[in-house]
């Protein structure tokens, strides 16, 4: 944690977290507030953007898996019997919290694991399903972009601000310079 102490009229002591101890004027303080606030916000950032990517890239597999269920129903209907649900799909169901359709006919794969066939009105359910999970990841896909454009938004002003100080600083200096001429 950093602790800052007014010193004077234009001057503060910056205590930071391993107990270093600085004086600086009110011009340094506010370029390095706004610096650390550029870092917080440029962290913000690269944590939300991966969010964001991994959000993407859940409804990519889900929009494939999709593809798969139509695949597996047209089988079903075409064969009049029912299809078997990859174990992949069933581990992105299950990873995903999307109903399978609630039933099916289970059977032992013969490696210990369970399976389970799906007639086409069942993979019907499970693309419904499927579908509504794609409906709330393009909505958090939504509030993931409004949140970039705001720590954008929020980047920019920092930037802005350094810039603001920093020409302000260069006019007071050249302003003095210039009286002492």
């Amino acid at each position: 944690m950093t602790t800052i102490t007014a010193t004077g009229a234009d001057t503060f002591s910056v205590v930071d977290s391993t107990g270093k101890v600085q004086e600086m004027s009110g011009e340094m303080l506010m370029k390095l507030l706004a610096m650390r606030g550029s870092q917080v916000c440029a962290d913000e950032l690269q944590v939300q953007m991966q969010k964001s990517n991994d959000v993407l890239d859940a409804i990519k597999e889900a929009e494939d898996w999709a593809a798969k269920v139509d695949d597996a129903k047209a089988e079903a209907t075409r064969s009049g019997s029912a299809t078997d649900m990859p174990k992949k799909m069933m581990k992105f169901f299950g990873d995903h919290g999307i109903g399978r359709s609630g039933y099916g006919n289970f059977y032992d794969r013969g490696d210990g694991t369970e399976g389970v066939k799906y007639t086409a009105d069942q993979w019907n359910v499970a693309k419904e399903n499927l579908q509504a999970y794609i409906h709330k990841m393009n909505g958090q896909s939504q509030m993931d972009y409004i949140r970039l454009q705001s720590l954008t938004n929020q980047n920019n002003r920092l930037f802005s601000l350094m810039d603001s100080i920093e020409t302000k600083s260069n006019q007071t200096k050249s302003e003095i310079i210039r009286d002492m001429k």
